[in-house]
């Protein structure tokens, strides 16, 4: 028997789980945490509201394909934008911050498998893997 759902919890009331064989993670935000007297923990908690950071995932993937000369490559854009749903949100806003602002070096290596944001020999540069 395959678990269907794995939750893992974090400090700082911070819950990720995926669902099935979906490799994607879902954030979940604690509503209530309660021990009773007994020991038993019950975690009550719903599903973070992520419309932003798609969002950002959107149009960081739009202009990643457009600066890699493959504006037409709908599927190219789709598997980055899938990809990238899974980044820390963090991240994500750094990527943005990057590719929007211009003069970033955005290239690919390893046969278009990895690609680079920024400088890959120095500090400050991402690296998006889409092939593990």
């Amino acid at each position: 028997m395959r678990p269907s759902e794995n939750f893992s919890i974090f400090r700082g009331g911070k819950i990720l789980g995926t669902k099935g064989e979906s490799r994607h993670i879902k954030d979940f935000d604690i509503v209530s945490d309660k021990t009773d007297e007994v020991g038993v923990r019950t975690l009550v908690f719903k599903p973070s509201d992520v419309a932003e950071r798609l969002k950002l995932c959107k149009e960081l993937a739009n202009e990643i394909v457009v600066a890699l000369g493959e504006g037409d490559n709908k599927l190219l854009r789709r598997m980055i934008s899938d990809h990238l749903r899974d980044y820390d949100e963090k991240d994500i806003k750094e990527m943005h911050k990057l590719v929007m602002g211009g003069g970033v070096p955005i290239k690919t290596r390893e046969s278009c498998f990895k690609i680079i944001i920024g400088d890959g020999r120095r500090r400050g540069h991402h690296e998006i893997q889409l092939i593990d």
